[in-house]
C-alpha cells in the first residue's frame, strides 16, 4: 500500500497546471487484483470498464485482472 501511495503522487509541478502524472510507472499494478479491507469490508481494485478489452501496451494487467477474478469469487462464495 505505502508503495502505491508513493507511486501514485501527482509529479512535482505537474499538478499546479492541473494535469496527473505519476510519479511512479504504473503505481496501480501494486494493488491490481489484491484483497484489501477497508473497515472490514473486502475490496478488490480493478481496473476501469473504459480499459477492457485490454489493449497491447496493457498486457501486464492480464495476470493481475485474473488474480482479482478470482479474488472477488472468493469474496462472493464467503
Amino acid at each position: 500500500m505505502q508503495t502505491f501511495v508513493h507511486q501514485a503522487r501527482p509529479a512535482f509541478g505537474k499538478a499546479e497546471k492541473g494535469v496527473y502524472v505519476p510519479i511512479g510507472t504504473a503505481p496501480f499494478l501494486e494493488m491490481c487484483g489484491q484483497r484489501l479491507h477497508h473497515r472490514d469490508i473486502p475490496v478488490v481494485p480493478v481496473l476501469h470498464v473504459k480499459q477492457w478489452p485490454l489493449r497491447a501496451q496493457m498486457t501486464r494487467y492480464v495476470e493481475p485482472m485474473l488474480q482479482a477474478a478470482q479474488e472477488i469469487r472468493r469474496v462472493l462464495a464467503e
